[in-house]
């Protein structure tokens, strides 16, 4: 029994040690969201992320705004988040792709920022993303779902919308 242990905890230090080795120091990404059922449907999102030395894991942060103006002084809301993403398996093909799966979990806040300052409110933001990174070189494009939960100000109740989106972004070693 401690034998089979032990090599069960070998194998994963192993395959933790090899998902670290291939991710990148710093990355880089921009991409677009689509908001399914939002009036404003389509954002950008900025993501910036820092790889925890000797771990599967990587500090990630994101800004998401939409690309539309808001009507008549209606608040537009933006989302700034921080939090960790999980990288539990890579994949280094012999054409010189990587490719990786990604799980990303962040909190923060939304922000409706309006044209009259007692319309801006700011509000809890959660958010939970998968996706799948293809990397060759520098250069990377991550297709990814995100569910975003936000409240429109404190004292309301939670909502979600799910966000298929797609980034695209540079890579430093």
């Amino acid at each position: 029994m401690r034998k089979s242990l032990a090599g069960i905890v070998l194998l994963a230090s192993a395959a933790l040690a090899q998902v670290s080795a291939s991710l990148p120091a710093y990355t880089v990404g921009v991409g677009g969201l689509w908001n399914r059922g939002a009036q404003y449907r389509y954002n950008l999102d900025i993501s910036f992320a820092v790889h925890i030395p000797n771990t599967p894991l990587l500090w990630w942060s994101d800004i998401s705004s939409p690309l539309h103006k808001g009507t008549n002084g209606q608040p537009v809301q933006s989302t700034i988040l921080t939090g960790v993403a999980y990288v539990p398996v890579c994949s280094t093909e012999s054409n010189g792709w990587t490719i990786c799966m990604v799980l990303i979990g962040e909190g923060g806040f939304s922000i409706a920022q309006a044209q009259v300052a007692s319309l801006t409110s700011v509000s809890p933001a959660l958010n939970g993303s998968i996706g799948v990174a293809f990397r060759h070189g520098s250069l990377f494009v991550m297709p990814f779902c995100k569910v975003l939960a936000t409240t429109a100000t404190v004292n309301t109740p939670l909502s979600s919308v799910v966000q298929p989106g797609l980034h695209l972004g540079y890579s430093f070693k």
